[in-house]
């Protein structure tokens, strides 16, 4: 009898280790089939003051998400000097990145700067994307007029917060420990998914909720989201926070 359920205990450990196996395989196949199968088509160039922009076009169940490949443009020594903070706690301070991160941008190319913006920075990660691509938050004829932004938030992150800028209470959100590392800050106006005025990340500082972004044609700083939202008073009204699925 000993025997038997030793045997019989060996047996259903083998066959919920094999279920588990199987489990994974499932889950890994399923993960791996939604990145090899995302569509993906090659659309005609646009024109642009600077020249052609390359187009890709991303196919998913909620809309289209069309990611722009502009051609490098010089940006000038002020744009280059706009975002040179010295508090370290409230200013836009620039070099936060570490040296192998793949968003940094080489001090001799600073060049290299005006092919991405926020949204490449903040969310592009989910679909490969580099500092050659630039993703449009505007519904506009070269995007099929749809917010390539706001798909990627719909299809790969999901709600965690809304915060009316009327009502903010900068310090409460600074401290508030529901928000963690890589979450998504959108600057956005009410009732409109057609535009956002700007992203980044949540970056844990000192015990505080601060906020990492790429500055336009500028670079990527870091600051507490009440500075950053500064650069941008008047173009919004609400404050939404993303996770990550």
């Amino acid at each position: 009898m000993k025997d038997w359920n030793r045997h019989f205990g060996s047996r259903r450990y083998a066959a919920l280790a094999m279920a588990l196996v199987a489990v994974l395989a499932v889950n890994s196949a399923i993960a791996g089939r939604q990145r090899k199968d995302l569509a993906v088509e090659t659309l005609p160039p646009i024109p642009t003051p600077i020249g052609y922009s390359g187009r890709r076009l991303f196919r998913f169940p909620g809309g289209e998400c069309v990611v722009l490949r502009p051609p490098i443009e010089l940006v000038s020594e002020e744009e280059q000097q706009r975002y040179r903070g010295t508090d370290a706690e409230s200013e836009l301070v620039r070099e936060v990145l570490p040296p192998d991160s793949r968003w940094r941008v080489a001090p001799h190319r600073p060049e290299d700067e005006s092919t991405f913006n926020c949204a490449t920075f903040a969310i592009g990660d989910v679909i490969g994307l580099s500092r050659a691509d630039f993703l449009i938050t505007q519904a506009v004829s070269c995007t099929n007029n749809q917010n390539p932004a706001h798909v990627l938030l719909q299809e790969y992150f999901y709600s965690l917060a809304t915060y009316p800028l009327a009502g903010i209470e900068w310090d409460e959100l600074d401290r508030l420990e529901s928000l963690g590392d890589n979450d998504v800050v959108v600057f956005a106006i009410h009732g409109s998914n057609d535009e956002y005025v700007h992203l980044g990340k949540i970056a844990k500082w000192r015990g505080r909720n601060q906020m990492v972004s790429k500055m336009g044609r500028g670079p990527i700083v870091r600051g507490t989201i009440q500075r950053t939202a500064q650069a941008y008073a008047g173009k919004f009204d609400e404050i939404q926070i993303y996770r990550r699925r």
